[in-house]
């Protein structure tokens, strides 16, 4: 006997639902294989990767300390110029070869005295200094007896003192007994800064009998000292510093 016909349907119905079902599942599996490969494959990029990233953080971190110290290595020169002398850097307005600007100098008395007819004809020395500065204060016996050796017709000490207070300067002189000329700027505001450049001392601009600057000398110096004295000699007859 055959089997009813009206059962048919339902039959194929429950099969194809169950075909579906299988595909799913089929396909559920694949896709957690899938997704567990990929974890396993990320798990591995993970575990890799600080390598990478401390070598990559290694490579910078080695980058910017280079940079600073190269970065510093301006500042330790300028801390290092800064050991000999008083003040920040130097602009330098007045450079060798440049002839000296004309200005009006006030001495301690307040009397005006003009660079040009002051230096005429003689090779200057010309320091610029403050009482409050110790490297100022330490080459102030040596300038006065470079004053002392030199011939007088030829040569010339000069001092400007950049002191904010006058008495300061006047209390100096007289203690220490300098008999060169020695003029004030005030704070440096008139002629130190603006005409010359000067922001540290002491500084020392030697001219020739021409005017012109042939050496700057920026801290304190031995002036007395027996090779100094035949190099400013040479400047008078020559008009320049020895070669050698």
């Amino acid at each position: 006997m055959c089997a009813s016909n009206k059962d048919g349907p339902e039959l194929n119905s429950a099969n194809h639902n169950m075909s579906k079902a299988t595909r799913r599942a089929s396909q559920a599996v694949r896709i957690k294989a899938r997704c567990a490969g990929n974890g396993a494959s990320l798990a591995k990029r993970r575990n890799a990767e600080p390598g990478r990233l401390w070598g990559s953080l290694r490579a910078s971190r080695w980058a910017a300390i280079r940079s600073v110290v190269v970065s510093t290595k301006p500042l330790m020169f300028a801390l290092t110029l800064l050991l000999v002398s008083c003040g920040s850097s130097s602009n330098p307005v007045v450079g060798k070869g440049d002839a000296f600007p004309m200005v009006k100098l006030h001495d301690l008395s307040g009397n005006i005295v003009y660079s040009r007819e002051l230096f005429k004809g003689k090779v200057i020395v010309f320091n610029i200094w403050a009482t409050w500065c110790p490297p100022c204060r330490k080459e102030m016996p040596d300038l006065l007896r470079l004053s002392q050796i030199l011939p007088k017709e030829r040569f010339m000490v000069v001092a400007l003192s950049v002191d904010k207070n006058l008495d300061d300067v006047k209390t100096f002189v007289h203690e220490h007994g300098l008999t060169f000329p020695v003029f004030w700027d005030e704070g440096g505001a008139s002629i130190a800064t603006p005409k010359l450049g000067v922001f540290k001392y002491p500084e020392t601009l030697v001219m020739n009998r021409e005017g012109r600057v042939v050496t700057k000398v920026i801290g304190a110096y031995p002036w007395a000292r027996e090779d100094t004295v035949k190099a400013l000699k040479h400047i008078a007859k020559y008009g320049d510093i020895p070669k050698e």
